[in-house]
């Protein structure tokens, strides 16, 4: 709980940016969200590039520990795909 000082000085320093900056004071109330992630092509071609390395990788060597990193990195990639075509959806419309 503020003190009666503390929330005038506060009612200030508001007035004192409600005559600054009324831009910022508007996107504060408006509460502007944040934008959605959205992974780069460049990653996206760099996670699908990984995948198949250790794809091939795992399958050459045939190591239980290779498979299961090859099949996780492929998980990242499909995910990364679907992340970014849902936000280029929405960016759309």
């Amino acid at each position: 709980m503020l003190s009666h000082h503390d929330r005038q000085e506060l009612q200030k320093i508001e007035q004192w940016f409600e005559l600054a900056d009324p831009a910022l004071v508007e996107s504060f109330r408006r509460g502007s969200a944040r934008k959605p992630f959205c992974p780069r092509l460049g990653w996206v071609i760099v996670a699908d590039v990984f995948a198949v390395m250790m794809v091939l990788l795992a399958s050459i060597t045939s190591s239980g520990a290779l498979v299961f990193t090859s099949l996780a990195t492929i998980g990242l990639a499909a995910s990364l795909h679907v992340v970014r075509a849902m936000e280029l959806k929405s960016r759309d419309g």
